[in-house]
């Protein structure tokens, strides 16, 4: 039987039963729902990071290294140092180029600390910076010598202390040097600074909220982040090190409670060394802390549960948001273009430079892995079955990685593309990472370079020929006094030649990194130009050389000596491309405050589409006729950059078959030539400007020195004025009213 009394106490149970069963039970599962999916979503963000991290700092000492060992190999295969080596006669080393390569090397890269040669066998030939107590000394025990004799190749060593000056921490980045025979006559290497990737690391860890470790191919110590640990110091025993470099890349947790360490993993593809990204999990998971006390709170006042929700979703969404943010800042950041495509290759993010170099791109499709986008894509290349195939690997093979460099049609413009599959932390395949980066001027410098090895090694060895044959004839035969003085002659001369050159060189090296200077004074430009002709008319018998002076004395403003280089390098010209016999004129006039010096051919002439380039370093104009003639293609480049140092300007005008004229002009030392003298009269001045209050000001401001003024308004009227009665000067407006604008108008004047 139920009691009346009881059923108000059984109610009021049920009640509180009720309102806990709905009320906390609810609160609570939604407090554990809430802590549980956050603390999951930050931890997957977090590892997320940590693999990006460690595998963009993999990838970017991947191609750091791979670019110095290319730079390295590159040298090696230059056939000057195989010359220099003389097949591995250290008593016919050519010591001085050798350190002149060395050094160069050394300047590449900032972080190359030295660079040295050795010679076959690992003993030191030479060292720079400079370390005479090694050389000579055998290091055939060091890992590059190892590295490089057993592979064959370009080779990056382990870490070690270098015995050079200050004994740095380096990497050494060794390449063969082989005879075309391919036999091995030398290593030439450089030495990357550890501080340099230790710099790196710290920038990075710093940019990314992470620790940064790196170890080479031993587990040894190659940075850290935050210098923890000794350089060098071993670190094969920590079983990330290990994982990483058995290949292997992942996620690990160390540590217990509050001092627990996370951290990702990962090799450096090719190379051997390991990258360990790593952030304390206090601070990685400091966003779920807060989150469970946000979640305690609601539960105390469930009147502001909702509150709290809310609260809680804007906190995630911001977390959130502020990684992505970080993790774009990064991207945006490196130079190279980085774009992430899904499964079926359409784009989920991309940096700020692939949208650059791809929006720079005309006529680049938005998906260019469609069928349509490829064929639209290949047609902007000038290889389009190349991007094809690309294209159809990529299409194929989800799991394809591989470099590939295209060129645009049009522009010339060469890109390098890295692609890869795109994996998270599980090693599931999420889409591919391409990588975009622009080589036009790499490939520009490879030109160059290409260009200056083949014109060192026609233009120089041939005067060194001729100097080291008739040197070995006077210590070999005996000769007469005659034939001795000649030979002597000879080896002068080519001394001269072979000066000249390098002279040359030597002056565009200098105009190019801005230390080129001159001293400007008055001098008499035609005494200049008279020692010049006698020295060439008495080189040239072949060729009569006339100088048609005014008969006065053209004084100039800059340095006679290399002025007189302009006009022995214009002489030099004229007379190689002038048939035998033919005459070569040297004239001078004033030119308004300026003197022009022109030297005038009837040679072989200039093919009018070369013309444009005649200017540029290492051009020579290439033709039937010409292609026997001599030359290093850089006279002219230093002539226009000597005359415009000066404050002048130098040009030609030329006809194919018919010869050439070459001039240049130089400031004029002294008052500028009265525009009055030689007609008694006061100077007549035609102004052509169609602004009445500009032409205004011209009048009032010539009028008040003496000067009769007359006004054009047009184009046509100023012509039709200039040619019914030529005044003294004339102040023209480029941009005028009519047919005629201020460039035609001049044409024509002229």
């Amino acid at each position: 039987m139920i009691s009346l009394r009881s059923r108000p106490a059984v109610s009021r149970w049920w009640l509180l039963a009720t309102l806990l069963a709905t009320g906390l039970i609810p609160l609570g599962l939604l407090s554990y729902f809430a802590v549980d999916l956050g603390g999951r979503a930050v931890d997957r963000r977090v590892k997320e990071n940590l693999t990006t991290s460690a595998s963009i700092s993999a990838l970017y000492f991947r191609e750091e290294l791979r670019g110095l060992a290319e730079v390295d190999t590159s040298f090696a295969t230059r056939p000057s140092l195989v010359e220099a080596l003389a097949g591995g006669d250290k008593s016919r080393y050519d010591r001085s180029f050798i350190r002149g390569t060395l050094e160069q090397l050394s300047r590449v890269r900032p972080g190359i600390g030295t660079a040295f040669l050795a010679d076959s066998k690992g003993r030191l030939v030479d060292i720079v910076p400079a370390t005479p107590s090694i050389v000579g000394k055998s290091f055939a025990f060091r890992d590059w010598y190892r590295g490089v004799t057993r592979t064959g190749r370009a080779y990056v060593s382990q870490a070690y202390e270098s015995q050079a000056v200050g004994h740095p921490l380096v990497v050494a980045v060794a390449a063969p040097i082989r005879e075309p025979s391919g036999r091995r006559i030398g290593i030439i290497v450089a030495a990357y600074r550890l501080d340099t990737i230790q710099a790196f690391a710290a920038a990075f860890a710093r940019a990314q909220g992470v620790s940064l470790t790196i170890t080479d191919q031993r587990g040894g110590l190659v940075a850290d982040a935050r210098r923890r640990a000794k350089p060098l110091s071993p670190r094969r025993a920590d079983p990330r090190v290990a994982a990483a470099l058995g290949g292997r890349s992942g996620i690990a947790e160390s540590g217990r409670g509050g001092d627990s360490v996370l951290s990702a993993y990962a090799p450096v593809p090719g190379i051997g060394w390991t990258v360990i990204a790593e952030i304390p999990s206090s601070r990685a998971f400091a966003a779920v802390h807060d989150l469970r006390r946000t979640v305690t709170l609601i539960a105390a006042l469930l009147a502001v549960l909702l509150c709290g929700g809310i609260a809680l979703l804007s906190r995630v969404l911001r977390l959130r948001q502020v990684a992505e943010s970080r993790t774009q800042t990064v991207l945006d950041a490196t130079v190279d273009g980085i774009q992430l495509t899904d499964l079926a290759g359409r784009p989920v993010l991309s940096n700020a430079t692939y949208d650059r170099l791809i929006g720079g791109i005309r006529g680049v499709p938005e998906e260019p892995r469609s069928p349509e986008g490829v064929e639209v894509t290949a047609s902007l290349l000038t290889r389009p079955d190349q991007f094809r195939a690309y294209a159809a690997l990529i299409a194929n093979d989800p799991e394809y990685e591989g470099i590939h460099e295209f060129e645009l049609a049009e522009s010339g413009r060469s890109f390098k593309v890295f692609t890869a599959p795109a994996r998270d932390a599980r090693r599931k395949l999420l889409g591919r990472i391409t990588t975009l980066r622009e080589v036009t001027s790499e490939r520009e410098a490879e030109r160059m370079k290409t260009e200056l090895l083949a014109t060192v090694s026609h233009e120089l060895r041939t005067p060194l020929a001729s100097i080291l044959g008739f040197a070995e004839l006077l210590v070999h035969r005996e000769l007469d006094a005659e034939t001795r003085g000649g030979y002597l002659e000879t080896i002068y001369r080519e001394a001269g030649r072979l000066t000249s050159l390098i002279n040359d060189f030597l002056d565009l090296q200098r105009i190019e990194e801005g230390r080129f200077t001159l001293a400007l004074e008055p001098f008499d430009l035609t005494e200049a130009l008279e020692e010049q002709v006698q020295t060439f008319a008495g080189q040239s018998n072949a060729h009569e050389i006339r100088l048609a002076a005014p008969g006065e004395s053209f004084e100039v403003v800059g340095e006679r000596d290399r002025v007189a280089q302009v006009i022995a390098n214009l002489l030099s010209n004229a007379i190689k491309y002038s048939p035998s016999g033919g005459p070569v004129q040297v004239s001078t006039e004033r030119q308004n405050g300026s003197v022009r010096v022109t030297v005038s051919d009837s040679g072989l002439g200039i093919p009018a589409v070369q013309q444009p380039r005649l200017f540029t370093k290492f051009f020579r104009v290439d033709s039937s006729d010409t292609r026997e003639i001599g030359g290093t293609g850089l006279g002219l480049a230093l002539c226009r950059e000597i005359v415009e140092a000066h404050g002048g300007r130098i040009g030609f005008d030329s006809v194919e078959g018919e010869g050439s004229t070459f001039w240049f002009e130089l400031p004029a030392a002294g008052a500028p030539i009265d525009p009055t003298a030689g007609n008694g009269s006061r100077g007549r001045v035609l102004v052509v400007e169609d602004d009445r209050a500009a032409a205004s000001l011209f009048v009032a401001q010539l009028s008040e020195d003496g000067l009769a003024v007359i006004v054009a308004e047009t184009g046509e009227e100023g012509l039709a004025l200039a040619q019914a009665d030529p005044p003294d000067l004339v102040c023209l407006d480029i941009t005028l009213a009519g047919e005629l604008d201020g460039w035609e108008v001049l044409t024509r004047l002229k």
